[in-house]
This record gives structure tokens, C-alpha cells and sequence, in this order.
């Protein structure tokens, strides 16, 4: 998935939409098999490009923002979660 990823950023550029949602998807893919350490950078990564791109209401925004929630849950993290 790391090639990958560095081609579509490559082609499409770090802060472009279906990058973002590539990004999500593999974040997602991550925090459900238990690979949180990398789960959590690109979540961070997401969200604060998606925030940044798109503002803080967008439905991708929140929806990104859902899933770090999900994964702060799973690691624990309740109070941030």
C-alpha cells in the first residue's frame, strides 16, 4: 500500500480529494487489523489535510474524524475518543 500511496500523491497531489479518501481507506484497513502505530499517523494526517482542504464541517471531514475517533476507542484512548 506504501507505493501505491506514494504514486497517487505523486500523481494527485497529498491534499487532493480522492487521495484523502485513499488515505482513509487504508487507515481504516489498518486500525481493523490492529496496526494502530500506523493507523494513527495517517488518521492525523487525514483529518488535518481534510480540515484544512475542505473545513471542519465537511461530511469527509467528519466522517475521517469518525474513524480516528473509532481508532483512539480501540487503542483506549476514551477520553480523547
Amino acid at each position: 500500500y506504501k507505493e501505491a500511496l506514494a504514486g497517487r500523491r505523486e500523481t494527485l497531489g497529498d491534499r487532493h480529494p480522492d487521495n484523502l479518501q485513499s488515505i482513509n481507506n487504508i487507515s481504516s484497513f489498518l486500525r481493523d487489523t490492529g496496526i494502530y502505530v500506523e493507523s494513527h499517523r495517517l488518521y492525523e494526517e487525514v483529518v488535518t489535510a481534510t480540515r484544512e482542504t475542505l473545513g471542519g464541517l465537511h461530511p469527509d471531514t467528519l466522517l475521517y474524524s469518525n474513524g480516528m475517533a473509532r481508532l483512539l476507542h480501540k487503542e483506549g484512548n476514551l477520553e480523547e475518543s
